[in-house]
């Protein structure tokens, strides 16, 4: 019987190939309906008492997942009326991304950094960089409130190149298409990036939006493979 059934696949082995062809396709067109979606706090130990500690306390200090960006200068410093203006407009784009806590993002542009100072009877707050300088005087204030606070060496970078934003993520409140993520920061780097303007993104949010921009050519792949080894 089972020769004969052997048999039988050989002397119709194409039709036997295609009809195989045939069901794989219609099961894998199933399977790219089908969606993938990766929780950052799943992949920590739930019950683990430092998991535990920064879930409850993540929504006041930022958690772990983040994503960064970076604008630099390639001519010159970012004390520039240009490369300020638009780091204005890429932390009001980061910010109205889904998923992302505008609460938790921070940059030079962001009015959560801060520069304190004594003063009679305590300390006054105030932003480091409240607009866009228009003259020389206004600059040079906003150098000086750069480089006596924690702006410095934290979002400008110590030579002066390049200002960095770091955005975290509303974990566990709202679900994070990092497909959808990836594209907006990639939009954001399309838009902004010129002659003199590199803008460079880190974090693990970019990762995962890397590996799943990669999933049909990485299909592709998988599929000539298996269609090489059945012929």
């Amino acid at each position: 019987m089972d020769k004969a059934i052997i048999g039988l696949i050989m002397r119709f082995r194409k039709i036997t190939l295609f009809t195989l062809i045939a069901i794989t396709a219609v099961f894998g067109y199933g399977i790219t309906k089908m969606a993938f979606y990766t929780q950052f706090m799943d992949l920590f130990p739930a019950n683990h008492p430092y998991v535990k500690i920064h879930k409850q306390f993540m929504e006041y200090f930022g958690g772990a997942n983040v994503a960064t960006l970076v604008l630099e200068v390639k001519e010159g410093d970012i004390y520039n009326k240009d490369t300020l203006e638009k780091m204005i407009r890429i932390q009001e784009m980061v910010e109205r991304i889904n998923g992302v806590n505008p609460f938790q993002s921070f940059s030079l542009a962001s009015p959560r950094v801060q520069k304190s100072s004594a003063i009679a009877g305590g300390i006054a707050m105030e932003r480091v960089m409240k607009e866009v300088p228009t003259n020389n005087a206004d600059m040079f204030n906003l150098k000086a409130r750069v480089f006596s606070s924690e702006a410095y060496g934290n979002w400008v970078s110590t030579d002066l190149k390049a200002l960095r934003l770091q955005a975290s993520f509303l974990e566990g409140t709202v679900k994070i298409d990092y497909t959808d993520l990836f594209k907006e920061f990639m939009k954001i780097r399309k838009a902004e990036e010129d002659a003199n303007h590199s803008i460079h993104l880190a974090g693990v949010p970019i990762l995962y939006g890397w590996v799943y921009s990669y999933i049909p050519e990485m299909t592709m792949l998988f599929g000539v493979s298996i269609l090489i080894l059945v012929l």
